[in-house]
């Protein structure tokens, strides 16, 4: 299948049935990230002995969100010292070139 081939499949999540279009190139990480909610899910009913899905759905969504933005902020932590870096190398190869 080629990456602009479409699936229709279907994904439980949180005990419900979600059928989706999906371009076949993203199955495998959609299929992945589903598993992965439930399993949190999954922990948190444990965990928390919450029984309202939906209670336990905001709480991996905020959990995702926390993470989504610690990455962010990481990400542009590194691409700073990064550029740092490069500047500095930069200059370096140009006092060695006068």
């Amino acid at each position: 299948m080629s990456s602009g081939t479409t699936l229709s499949i279907k994904l439980q999540i949180a005990g419900r049935t979600y059928p989706l279009t999906i371009h076949a190139s993203e199955e495998e990480n959609i299929r992945k990230a589903a598993s992965v909610l439930n399993e949190r899910i999954k922990k948190y009913e444990e965990t928390f002995a919450v029984k309202d899905k939906q209670d336990l759905l905001a709480m991996c969504a905020l959990e995702q969100g926390v993470q989504l933005l610690q990455r962010s902020s990481q990400l542009a932590e590194t691409e700073k010292d990064l550029t740092e870096k490069l500047s500095k190398i930069d200059r370096l190869l140009s006092d060695t070139n006068v």
